[in-house]
């Protein structure tokens, strides 16, 4: 090969070798971005015994209670028809968005299991946006709701719930109540505690599955009584609790 050749050989490959360099490099830099994005969506297993579910005011099942006050967040429908009720007690796995908080650990978009059993699966359900329910998407009368009752429970605090935003959104006693507050609310200032022991009035039912009420009014443990902000209507399945 004379001269001339050689170097327009030589002129030729440099180029295809930077770039060749070049987009390897890239492709090591993205790497472990890659492996970040994937670990982040990637949900987090927990395993636990459930102790109780937990009711809104009407009675829906919006979540499961586990040891160590771990809350499981569910939508109504995400609930499996036909699975096998769960006991206190039953060790489950749980799949889903691990959120910490100042009063415990929340579970969401979560698949809830016990052994072969699906008792729940929220993987695919979506948050509740403001705006996104037009007008004649409903049946008419599908929001019409049962008149709540008046309802009182007492007992010690065993869980203080938090919403998706922060705020304390209720809490559970160990008798079976489910209590939610209203959306603006103070309950997170009154500075509640796990053992606390409280009575609670406002309105709701007792169901199969436990007794779900909206406060209206506490009696802390010094015995003062606090009375709450109401609480703002919402759809079937938005409780936050």
């Amino acid at each position: 090969m004379n001269r001339k050749a050689l170097w327009l050989a030589l002129s030729l490959s440099l180029p295809l070798g930077a770039a060749v360099a070049t987009v390897s490099s890239y492709a090591m830099a993205d790497a472990p971005a890659a492996q970040a994005r994937a670990a982040a969506v990637a949900p987090t297993v927990v395993e636990g015994r459930f102790q109780r579910y937990l009711v809104s005011p009407r009675g829906e099942t919006t979540g499961l209670l586990l040891d160590g006050g771990t809350v499981v967040r569910v939508h109504p429908d995400s609930m499996t028809k036909g699975a096998p009720e769960l006991k206190a007690g039953d060790a489950v796995r749980v799949e889903g968005r691990v959120m910490k908080t100042p009063t415990g650990q929340i579970i969401v978009h979560a698949l809830v299991k016990r052994g072969a059993d699906v008792i729940a699966d929220g993987t695919a359900m979506k948050e509740h946006v403001k705006g996104d329910h037009k007008k004649g998407d409903h049946a008419k009368g599908e929001h019409d709701r049962a008149k709540l009752a008046p309802l009182t429970a007492t007992g010690k605090i065993v869980a203080i719930v938090t919403g998706h935003k922060g705020k304390v959104a209720g809490v559970v006693l160990d008798d079976g109540t489910t209590a939610s507050a209203g959306h603006k609310s103070d309950l997170g200032a009154l500075g509640l505690k796990v053992g606390d022991q409280v009575t609670l009035t406002g309105k709701g039912g007792v169901y199969p599955r436990g007794k779900g009420m909206m406060i209206e009014q506490i009696k802390m443990p010094s015995g003062d009584s606090r009375t709450l902000a109401s609480a703002a209507p919402h759809h079937r399945g938005h409780a936050k609790i």
